[in-house]
């Protein structure tokens, strides 16, 4: 967005209505709260990461994928984030993951 578009749409919200104003905030909130939960995901993880397929350490970095960082292992070739193999692997509404009780870097699917 450009500076001047994102000024414009500042101003903007002093003409929002009271509950246009409050699902801006919920909107915002729901964001910050699920970028703050990827960030505590890829924080959790070990500087030494391995290959939830075949247990490799030779990896590099492949991208980005719904804001987490994919990785491919050089032995094995296939990707995989953060997320890969726990309970919050398929997710799809970041925004409703602090819902779950349990700590989705460490449950394991079975």
């Amino acid at each position: 967005m450009k500076a001047s578009e994102f000024k414009d749409w500042i101003k903007s919200i002093e003409r929002m209505s009271r509950s246009q104003r409050d699902k801006l905030r919920e909107r915002l909130e729901g964001k910050a709260g699920a970028d703050t939960i990827i960030e505590l995901i890829e924080q959790g993880q070990s500087d030494e990461r391995i290959c939830p397929y075949c247990q490799g350490t030779k990896l590099y970095r492949w991208g980005k994928a719904s804001e987490l960082q994919r990785y491919r292992c050089r032995h094995c070739n296939r990707t995989f984030n953060a997320l890969t193999g726990t309970a919050l692997a398929r997710l799809r509404h970041k925004d409703k993951w602090s819902d779950y009780e349990s700590d989705g870097s460490r449950v394991k699917c079975t």
